[in-house]
């Protein structure tokens, strides 16, 4: 995992990175597992240096117009992460929306995180738009658990 960080920390990283979204919320159990074996299989194949899994939010906020389909929530990015693509021997980035979160579920996640067996990067994602509400005071309890970065590279939370 550490050469995840020298590499990023380094003047030319050369990194390639595969990034997927979760299957959705409302996917049957034995659907999710026939995406998991064919992504699973996808980044085997191209051996990229880390998996970047984003969390994908409501961004109708951001549009007047209505959507042309219903937005449907996905797994959660860490579970998919860790959990079900955990036995990918890379590095995983996930993406995960603070915006809207409690303090104490955020409090709970850093703490799961922050102990978590091997090191997880992570990008805390806000609001779509500066209207929606937000979890300003959560965010600061981000600061605590996560290790400063050199330059612009995924924090690390420890």
């Amino acid at each position: 995992m550490s050469a995840l960080l020298d590499r990023l920390g380094s003047p030319r990283p050369d990194l390639c990175f595969y990034g997927l979204a979760p299957p959705k919320q409302s996917t049957p159990a034995e659907r999710i597992q026939a995406i998991v074996a064919a992504q699973k299989e996808r980044v085997r194949a191209l051996a990229p240096d880390a998996l970047v899994v984003y969390d994908l939010q409501d961004e109708s906020s951001r549009q007047p117009d209505p959507r042309p389909f219903p937005f449907l929530p996905t797994l959660p990015p860490d579970t998919y992460a860790h959990q079900l693509m955990g036995d990918l021997a890379l590095p995983k980035i996930v993406y995960r929306t603070v915006a809207g979160a409690d303090r104490s579920g955020f409090e709970r996640w850093c703490a799961e995180t922050a102990t978590a067996a091997e090191p997880r990067f992570c990008v805390l994602v806000g609001a779509p738009t500066s209207t929606q509400k937000r979890a300003s005071p959560a965010v600061a309890v981000s600061a605590h658990h996560r290790s400063k970065p050199e330059r612009s590279a995924p924090a690390t939370v420890r």
